[in-house]
């Protein structure tokens, strides 16, 4: 008569989670929220198009600057999920998501409407497109509390 096999006991599963829980958490989608400002970047952007195409001598070169337009723009027909954690910044729109450590910022500068994260290496006008502006919307207090915890304010 054979012995009866040991069963193997079930490990335990651990999952290692190494996300901070959000310190700051929201959303934007400046189509749906500033439908004013929305609509005169795209009439903006017709009138550019439309002109580019006139003077480019063909409809292709329109067409092309639209593309063209409306890919820079990318944040505006978007919605942007934003976390503010110990961890940095991070965003995440409809297949995509990323984050910005906090040490990659030289620090900030409080807008009218928002607040632009300026980058490490250039703090020349050019240098400020690769900073990283967020919208207030009613969040103002939360925002500015998070950030200021890890970044120093700038003068403009």
């Amino acid at each position: 008569m054979s012995s009866p096999t040991p069963q193997a006991t079930p490990q335990p599963k651990v999952v290692v989670v190494d996300e901070q829980s959000p310190r700051c958490e929201f959303s934007r989608w400046p189509l749906r929220e500033e439908r004013l400002a929305s609509a005169i970047v795209l009439g903006v952007m017709v009138l550019v198009s439309v002109g580019i195409g006139y003077l480019g001598g063909t409809f292709w070169w329109g067409v092309v600057a639209a593309a063209a337009l409306a890919v820079s723009l990318w944040r505006m027909w978007l919605p942007v999920e934003f976390q503010l954690s110990e961890l940095g910044v991070s965003q995440s729109t409809v297949r995509r998501s990323w984050r910005r450590p906090w040490d990659t910022f030289a620090g900030y500068e409080v807008r009218n409407e928002g607040i632009l994260l300026l980058p490490l290496e250039d703090n020349s006008l050019l240098g400020r497109l690769k900073g990283l502006y967020i919208s207030f919307g009613n969040q103002r207090d939360e925002i500015l509390e998070v950030v200021s915890e890890y970044l120093p304010a700038l003068d403009e």
